[in-house]
């Protein structure tokens, strides 16, 4: 729900074309793949696991507050390129909750992450869509600032 309101949100507030998008979502993608697959092993030896956590949040903080800030096309293709990081929070919370169970807990503890997801999934769209309709503090990109602040308080309790 978070890309449609995105992809909204770029439409209609910043002008994006059809070929705007694809490139977004070239550079999103590029992002994503050298981050999971080339980078998530050296970053996790480097960091370790909570420390990375912690970038993470504060990456996809960044970069929700550089949607929301922006003002042409340019800040938004940036976000796409450092966005990457942002898409190893899920990785990471499986891998650390998996290290802190022993073998007989491993269903329950992978079932309480999925149903925090998919709680996260139904409830986080309209608490978004409220920010858009009601809170202008920002302008248009508020909901983007609202969730930076979501990011923001994942990194703190990480």
């Amino acid at each position: 729900a978070y890309h449609l309101l995105l992809i909204f949100y770029l439409e209609n507030n910043l002008g994006f074309t059809d070929r705007d998008f694809s490139l977004f979502v070239l550079l999103s993608s590029a992002s994503g793949f050298a981050c999971q697959v080339l980078l998530m092993k050296y970053l996790i030896s480097l960091l370790g696991d909570c420390p990375l956590l912690i970038v993470c949040c504060f990456f996809g903080a960044l970069e929700d507050i550089l949607i929301g800030a922006a003002q042409g096309k340019l800040l938004p293709l940036f976000t796409a390129c450092i966005g990457g990081l942002n898409t190893l929070d899920g990785p990471l919370l499986t891998s650390m909750a998996s290290k802190v169970v022993d073998a007989s807990q491993q269903g329950k503890v992978q079932g309480s992450l999925a149903a925090l997801s998919a709680l996260a999934r139904g409830v986080g769209p309209p608490v978004i869509n409220y920010v858009y309709r009601n809170m202008n503090f920002f302008g248009a990109g508020t909901m983007f600032i609202a969730a930076a602040g979501l990011q923001i308080a994942g990194a703190i309790v990480a």
